[in-house]
This record gives C-alpha cells, structure tokens and sequence, in this order.
C-alpha cells in the first residue's frame, strides 16, 4: 500500500472497499478493509482491481447507457467513442480525477480506490466493536 503522510490527517492510505460481517478470513465476525497496492499478482485473485497501488477508474460496458455524459466530464480529453459503441480511454491522458464516475448515471464508469486517513478509518472500524466483542472477531486488512 503506497502510504502519503497528511499534516491534518497523518497517514493515509487508499482503499478500494470496507465490507462487514466477513466470515472466512479470521474468526468471529470481521470487518475486511481492502487496500490497493497488492505486489503479489495470484493468478486466483479475487480483487484485481487492488493490485495497482493507484487510484483508477474503469468501465463496465454491461451497465453503459450510452449516454456520453462521462466523455462530456472528462477534463482531460482522454476518453473516446469508438464505432462499435464502446468506450476506450487514453491511459497516458487520463489523470484518474474519477469526474466522468462521479457522473455516470448507470454507473458504469467506477472509481476504483479512494484515499481515506488512518484516523478516520479507525473511526470506520469502531462502528463494529460490538460485533467484534459479540463473535471473537476483528479486523482484517487485505490486499496492499
């Protein structure tokens, strides 16, 4: 995990998902935080999207409306409109400012990643100290 030192904040990291009540990575009841910036690259990974220590975004054509509003938002010129209908983006323009995501009304552009203080994850993570002390669980840190 590429880790970016914040004088307001102290150290922040960028992670792709918090997601609760996990049963198979630790007893109990956990909370997995996923990190990106996974160096390991296991042909078996769940969570591709993890591996590039970078924020990103992506395109799922399934959910596309077509409506062309993220080629309209993006700042850099760096998405475009091919013949087939598919959207292709220019990797070397694009500067991940996650703005043709932000809005993308189906959904179908995703920011992959969001930057988040260690502060304010462990406030996150406090939310389910109940649950912890209930079931024996915890936390768990994955992927970076």
């Amino acid at each position: 995990m590429e880790r970016v030192e914040d004088q307001k904040h102290g150290s922040r990291g960028i992670i792709t998902n918090i997601q609760r009540l996990c049963t198979h990575d630790g007893p109990g009841s956990r909370t997995t935080v996923f990190f990106k910036g996974c160096p390991l690259r296991c042909v078996w990974c769940h969570n591709p999207e993890t591996q590039n220590a970078s924020l990103e975004t992506g395109w799922n054509q399934g959910k596309c409306i077509g409506c062309l509003e993220c080629l309209k938002a993006c700042p850099s010129g760096a998405l475009a409109l091919l013949e087939d209908g598919t959207i292709k983006k220019n990797l070397h323009r694009c500067t991940n400012c996650g703005k043709c995501a932000d809005i993308c009304p189906a959904k179908a552009m995703v920011r992959y990643g969001r930057s988040i203080s260690a502060a304010d994850l462990a406030l996150e993570l406090e939310k389910d100290q109940d649950f912890f002390r209930a079931t024996g669980g915890g936390v768990t840190l994955s992927g970076g």
